[in-house]
């Protein structure tokens, strides 16, 4: 009876190791593969109502994914997002335990378009998934409380293409990303906290244009920028930019100053920034800048900057800091304060300015390209010690020691 009973097991057991080993060389067939995210996304397209495809997907049974030309098309027709190849590479997918150990993802050929309306209530992301969030069962809502462990470990951006058009503030930014590799500490998106280990972006062509619209009186009115939403704190060990481009074109100002930086017209190239021990929450930007240097298409060059940084929509303030150019060369403590980057248009009169100046030396010609009246000048070079506070046309100066030339000196305060 114990004979007859083990030959019974044995044979069960030998049909489903049969079984199984049938299920995992099918699920290892491209043909297999490609008509699951084929039925995949014909589900997807019909649960979101809109476009949905993938061309092939190559799978490594819970090692590797391949996903080959990926696309996502929003309301409009437009595409969302896109990408020519996705490839994940896990160490642990133990779905029993919640556990996902994505070791690497590589986007290759990435488009992502983001388009706000003309209300400011609605942008094609979120009217997507909107339908996404509807369409979900009472059972989907319940499974959707579990918590699940995603430890990604490290990211890869080749040419990734990334789009913000929003109608409401006639703004339209573009970024062209060739190379980012990004090395994880860890994630909890529980806590909202992502930690960066190192980030090296490289190529990088940034490209903000204001759309032309009729003048009203909101066209004077603050703009506000928001670096982190939703409570997410990112922070990171290192950061290394090189070879970047930053372009701004206000096009309802079509003329481009011909003489020093022009705020409405900005061009800067070359910008190459190594920067540690950082974090962004909120609205506010920490981090140890150890290098940053950078040229302006009005042919102001900044050779070399270091400081620790805080940057807020409010404030630029530049401590234990080490600026030069090719003529100047300022140390200690700068600070600007503002009610919005707006101000920045009417530097003069709307930024104020707090600084402690410890063996700085100016050159006109540098300031010359931030306040054009100082050509006449520009051909001087002015030493200078001690604490500067208000505004351009309104300081206030404390413990001031100033040298021009060689035989011109003031020492005192000054209003």
């Amino acid at each position: 009876m114990l004979k007859k009973i083990s030959r019974i097991f044995l044979i069960v057991f030998l049909v489903l190791f049969l079984l199984l080993g049938a299920l995992f060389i099918a699920l290892r067939s491209p043909t297999v593969q490609t008509r699951l995210a084929q039925f995949g996304t014909s589900l997807l397209s019909k649960t979101l109502q809109t476009k949905v495809s993938i061309e092939r997907v190559e799978i490594s049974f819970f090692n590797k994914a391949d996903l080959v030309n990926f696309y996502l098309e929003d309301y409009n027709k437009d595409t969302l997002l896109s990408a020519k190849e996705l490839k994940i590479e896990f160490k642990i997918f133990d779905l029993w335990n919640r556990k996902i150990n994505v070791s690497k993802i590589l986007l290759d050929g990435g488009t992502v378009h983001l388009h706000g309306d003309s209300t400011g209530k609605k942008m094609n992301l979120t009217e997507l998934f909107k339908k996404f969030n509807t369409t979900k069962t009472a059972t989907d809502t319940a499974t959707s409380k579990f918590k699940w462990n995603m430890d990604l470990k490290e990211m890869e951006l080749r040419a990734v293409d990334f789009r913000y058009l929003d109608d409401k503030s006639h703004t339209d930014v573009k970024v062209l990303v060739p190379s980012c590799k990004i090395a994880m500490n860890s994630i909890s998106l529980e806590k909202k906290i992502i930690h960066i280990k190192s980030v090296n972006i490289d190529g990088t062509d940034v490209q903000i244009d204001l759309a032309k619209r009729e003048k009203t009186p909101d066209d004077d009115s603050i703009l506000h920028l928001h670096f982190m939403v939703g409570g997410m704190q990112v922070k990171f060990d290192e950061l290394a930019i090189t070879h970047t481009r930053f372009r701004m074109n206000d096009h309802n100002n079509d003329t481009i100053l011909p003489m020093g930086m022009d705020f409405k017209h900005l061009d800067v190239s070359e910008i190459n920034l190594l920067a540690e021990n950082g974090s962004i929450e909120a609205d506010t930007i920490l981090t140890s800048i150890k290098n940053l240097s950078a040229k302006e298409r009005s042919g102001f060059e900044l050779q070399s900057l270091k400081t620790e940084a805080r940057v807020s929509v409010n404030e630029i303030t530049l401590a234990k800091l080490d600026l030069k150019t090719s003529n100047s060369e300022v140390k200690d403590y700068l600070s600007f304060r503002f009610s919005a980057y707006h101000d920045f248009k009417d530097f003069l009169n709307a930024v104020r300015l707090k600084a402690n100046f410890d063996g700085t030396k100016f050159s006109l010609r540098d300031l010359n390209y931030f306040l054009p009246k100082l050509t006449k000048l520009a051909h001087n070079t002015v030493s200078v010690t001690g604490e500067i506070d208000g505004r351009i046309n309104n300081l206030k100066g404390r413990g001031i020691e100033l040298r021009a030339g060689n035989s011109t000196i003031f020492k005192g305060d000054f209003y």
